[in-house]
């Protein structure tokens, strides 16, 4: 029940108000009137609501002040609208003054200095998934997560961020860290012997001859690759010729190798056996045909074309070399690079015998090396193809491990004489044991049967510093390709950038060639290539080019101040609104 308030009494007849202890006097009573509309009723407070507030109750019914709870208020305990309630009545209306003020008129908007691309925005819900770690692995939530999905405790990372490729992570290098002033140009790009090495191949593979027929099936450039100018015989007994020749399908040089006056005809099956042969100390067999273009019946073999090799004859045993190597009087190889070549070897001829093959007649003619000490076993399907009546697999095997060691030998003695007995003499005098066990392990006359896994895993510890080597060059040829990784993303975007600055017989036609974006490409163009010092001198800083064209490549938010040459005009841009102008405006311009 709500409580009664008492009514107030009116005073008798004659008596004073004003002395009367009944009542206070007519200060108090305004003060006591004024403090009671400032205090909130009880039974606002007790009930809620209050009977006699239309009916004379002095004290306060709003609620504003009431404290409001920390929790939502659950919509079914929610009232509907009241239609008892009061209208809402504003608290002062709009003056005269006000009315009479003069309407405001907008400034026309200036068109933004900066454009951007338009992006739909992604809607996130506010409400996140209560984690809970008792719910059973592997089950799918109605939400279509996992129940205890590791990726719900990192929610506030964003993991859907792009992966930058542009921005590559320099390779581990075991050469000395440079200071910025030691460097030079040569270190932002490949090295100079490198290059110099691979544009004389390229070199090598575009050398032709005209006296040659212009095309021989498929295969035209023709050029000799016998560095004897008389015709030689090998163990074939066919005179072979040897020619470099561009593919006219798919434009690679090959190796074609004659084999005049030889009419045998192609085996398809042993063709396709020997085009499956790929191994790194192998060269590549490719295809093999007859023809007629040399005006003879010859058989031609193609293989893959390795520039500017030598055989192991040419280079130890002859006097001339194309290879330039550090000591110019071609010494014969220590016993490192004797350990080697027996190890690359070794392991083609194992390839070889376990695909059911032979290398047939190996001899040092037709070991290639390259400048980096590199084997290839050369022409290891004339025999297959050539000779139709062959001796067993078994016996052909057996004698390419006695040639292997014969080579050997030789290499270790300096000389192709063929007394095996003195070669191992003077190597058991000049050589470790463990070599001379080795060779001898091959150019013996045991009856027992030799196996090359054998001697691969009694003498594996000596091929270690080998693998070695080998990894350490394939890690420094990874950090210098990690270097110009970037080379044909960086032409593009110059590419782009000229086209649109110095294109200046087409500006006429470009829709908006006064935009402010077009105008900021040529700034950033000034910007790349034409900065000067405080002196106004040129100034040509290489790396900064590189850097300012992997950011623009990137499309990172990073600002710069791009300043006009008369240093009127200055504007704050990112990358990213760089290179979003920066191809807009290209495509627009390849599509007019």
């Amino acid at each position: 029940m709500n409580e009664s308030h008492s009514v107030p009494v009116s005073p008798k007849i004659g008596e004073n108000i004003q002395t009367s202890p009944r009542y206070p006097l007519a200060v108090e009573e305004k003060d006591h009137s004024s403090r009671a509309k400032r205090t909130l009723c009880r039974n606002i407070l007790l009930y809620g609501s209050c009977k006699y507030s239309e009916s004379g109750c002095m004290f306060r019914h709003d609620n504003s002040f009431l404290p409001k709870s920390s929790t939502p208020e659950p919509p079914f305990a929610r009232k509907k609208l009241n239609a008892t309630s009061a209208s809402f009545q504003p608290k002062s209306s709009l003056s005269a003054k006000a009315a009479g003020a003069a309407v405001f008129i907008p400034k026309s908007q200036e068109p933004p200095m900066f454009l951007s691309r338009d992006r739909t925005p992604l809607a996130i819900p506010s409400s996140k998934n209560t984690i809970n770690p008792y719910a059973n692995s592997g089950i799918l939530g109605a939400d279509g997560m996992y129940s205890n999905d590791a990726g719900l405790y990192y929610s506030q990372q964003n993991q859907f961020k792009l992966t930058r490729f542009h921005l590559y992570n320099p390779q581990p290098s075991t050469l000395p860290t440079l200071r910025p002033y030691e460097r030079n140009v040569n270190n932002l790009f490949i090295e100079d012997d490198i290059r110099e090495e691979i544009e004389r191949n390229s070199e090598a593979s575009r050398q032709t001859l005209h006296a040659l027929p212009s095309i021989v099936s498929d295969y035209t450039s023709l050029s000799p690759l016998n560095k004897k100018l008389y015709r030689y015989k090998e163990d074939l007994g066919f005179n072979v010729w040897t020619y470099q020749a561009t593919s006219t399908i798919d434009k690679n040089t090959y190796v074609l190798r004659r084999l005049q006056d030889c009419p045998n005809p192609v085996n398809p099956k042993s063709v396709e056996t020997l085009k499956r042969i790929f191994h790194p100390n192998i060269v590549t067999f490719y295809n093999a045909f007859n023809s007629d273009t040399f005006n003879d019946q010859s058989l031609i073999l193609v293989y893959d074309y390795h520039p500017r090799c030598s055989t192991l004859t040419e280079l130890y045993f002859e006097g001339a070399s194309t290879i330039e190597k550090s000591h110019t009087d071609h010494a014969m190889p220590d016993e490192k690079e004797l350990w080697n070549y027996m190890f690359q070897m070794a392991i083609a001829i194992s390839h070889l015998h376990k695909n059911g093959l032979a290398c047939n007649n190996l001899s040092p003619s037709r070991i290639l090396v390259n400048h980096n000490g590199r084997i290839r076993i050369n022409s290891c399907a004339d025999y297959e193809l050539a000779v139709p009546i062959k001796p067993s697999l078994e016996s052909r095997q057996q004698q390419d491990l006695k040639d292997f060691g014969r080579i050997i030998a030789n290499l270790a003695t300096g000389s192709l004489d063929g007394d095996m007995s003195k070669a191992a003499r003077h190597i058991n005098h000049t050589y470790s044991r463990d070599f001379y066990k080795a060779v001898l392990f091959f150019i013996s006359e045991d009856i027992v049967k030799k196996d090359i896994d054998i001697f691969l895993k009694d003498y594996a510890v000596h091929f270690l510093s080998i693998m070695d080597a080998s990894y350490r060059e394939n890690a420094a040829m990874e950090r210098r390709l990690s270097q110009t990784l970037q080379h044909k993303r960086f032409f593009q975007i110059l590419v782009k950038l000229m086209y649109i600055t110095d294109c200046n017989d087409r500006l006429a036609v470009l829709p908006g060639f006064r935009d402010r974006k077009i105008y900021l490409l040529h700034l950033l163009r000034d910007y790349l290539f034409h900065q000067v010092d405080e002196d106004q001198c040129p100034l040509i800083d290489l790396w900064q080019v590189l850097t300012a064209l992997g950011k623009l490549d990137a499309g990172i938010n990073q600002s710069i101040a791009l300043i006009s040459r008369d240093e009127l005009d200055c504007a704050s841009v990112t990358y990213s609104e760089l290179k979003a102008w920066l191809n807009d405006v290209f495509e627009l311009d390849i599509n007019l």
